[in-house]
């Protein structure tokens, strides 16, 4: 792929990764995992770990993108050092990952419109004794169509929207922890839980089994590398700034929920904590400007999500592993039937209901550990082709790689998939080996 006519300031990935590290869950684990059952402490402990791991591993992916600054990322870099079976392999798995995030965070909105009252009436079937609604559904769908609509238009309205559905999310949540730091009861509350939790190496380790899933997005800076100006240093400045914003973001928002929920409070309600934490000390005009930054981070997760996933699937057709023909391009510059195979995709899930594609997006998972692993691999071979040097960072990857891998599967793991997951890993590789003989058998070029 050319330079677009409009190339953007290496901020730009700055504003993509951190749109798509922080989406929902950062406003719902508080409550439904770190507080609760992680613990206070356990949770900023596992956090702090998952991002100074998730940090080492993009050492080596700055490392490989300065070496190839093409579009593709981690399916690339596999292509050029390991062939097309591995590089299908990668790709395969890491456009899985990515494109399931789209209809999780689509999902996600009809969840928030539920907290604030809007609930949803017309009962169209049920998955897993768990209703799906016609609203829930259409909410779903149109946001996942704004998203594919703008992105037909134009990598820079997608960047611009991008860049303006970050600075809500930022916005708010800063101005919720600055404004409640400083208050006697803030840090009343939050000593509830200093009290009533203690330190845990198991609960530790769960946080640090999901850095892969809570940090996804970091890698999607390399995805628009023929977007941006080149510059490596500021490339990488801008990746490792966005890890540590969304670290930070996760943080703040853990904080200010127990700022405004005790740890008595919490267990004893089943209610949204961030909701009920903001509402207690503004009223109504917290639960509005929370409802924008949740809205800022949905959505800059479903664009980002949608930007990066066409640009994977894009380089697999310009390497004929995805059909050639997909790559064809409108008079934007943008691959518009990939960018409607991502829209119909991404509008298709929805309508399993969100529990059934929860056991979808925890497998995935699994691709994005897989992008990990390869990354940390073809980096020690490419040092050592170079400068016949052992890279001792690039083993640690590696090593981190595999302890993620252990981490979710192996059986007595706190944070091992449950069955339905490995159900659906196990069919997404079975259709993977299908698609992967029919395009060698397609084109000879593949083998």
């Amino acid at each position: 792929m050319q330079h677009s006519s409009t190339t953007q300031s290496p901020t730009t990935i700055f504003f993509l990764c951190l749109g798509c590290i922080i989406g929902w869950g950062a406003f719902v684990l508080p409550h439904t995992l770190f507080l609760p059952q992680i613990g206070l402490l356990n949770s900023l402990i596992g956090l702090s770990l998952g991002a100074i791991l998730i940090g080492i591993i993009a050492k080596d992916y700055m490392f490989l993108l300065a070496r190839f600054p093409q579009v593709g990322g981690e399916f690339l870099f596999t292509l050029r050092i390991l062939g097309r079976t591995h590089a299908f392999i990668c790709g395969w798995f890491l456009s899985l990952a990515y494109l399931c995030i789209i209809p999780l965070n689509a999902t996600a909105l009809p969840l928030l419109a539920h907290s604030f009252g809007l609930r949803p009436h017309i009962a169209l079937y049920s998955i897993d004794s768990h209703q799906v609604y016609a609203e829930d559904i259409a909410l779903s769908l149109i946001v996942v169509l704004m998203a594919c609509v703008t992105n037909l238009c134009g990598i820079r309205y997608a960047f611009v929207l991008q860049k303006a559905l970050i600075v809500l999310l930022v916005g708010s949540v800063c101005f919720f922890f600055l404004t409640m730091s400083f208050n006697a009861q803030s840090l009343a509350n939050l000593l509830s839980y200093a009290d009533s939790q203690s330190l845990s190496l198991a609960s530790i380790l769960v946080i640090v089994a999901l850095a892969p899933w809570l940090y996804v997005g970091f890698d999607c800076g390399v995805q628009i590398i023929q977007d941006v100006r080149n510059n490596p240093r500021k490339i990488t400045l801008f990746t490792i700034g966005a890890i540590i914003a969304g670290f930070l973001l996760y943080v703040f928002v853990l904080l200010f929920t127990a700022y405004g929920v005790s740890y008595e409070t919490l267990r004893a309600s089943d209610t949204w904590a961030s909701l009920e934490s903001v509402r207690g000390y503004f009223g109504t005009f917290g639960s509005v400007v929370l409802a924008l930054g949740v809205f800022g981070a949905i959505a800059s997760g479903i664009n980002g999500f949608f930007i990066t996933t066409t640009k994977v699937l894009y380089a697999m057709s310009l390497h004929r592993i995805f059909p050639a023909t997909m790559r064809t391009k409108n008079r934007f510059d943008i691959p518009y039937k990939i960018v409607c195979f991502v829209g119909l995709a991404s509008c298709v899930l929805p309508f399993f209901g969100r529990e059934g594609l929860l056991y979808v997006v925890d497998m995935s998972s699994v691709g994005i550990i897989v992008a990990f692993l390869y990354v940390s691999v073809i980096a020690f071979i490419v040092k050592w082709r170079e400068s016949k040097y052992v890279s001792f960072l690039s083993i640690l990857n590696i090593f981190i790689s595999n302890v993620f891998f252990t981490l979710l599967f192996f059986p007595f793991s706190p944070a091992a998939l449950k069955t339905p997951s490995l159900i659906a890993l196990g069919i997404w590789s079975a259709c993977g080996i299908v698609f992967f003989g029919y395009a060698r058998q397609k084109d000879k070029a593949l083998i």
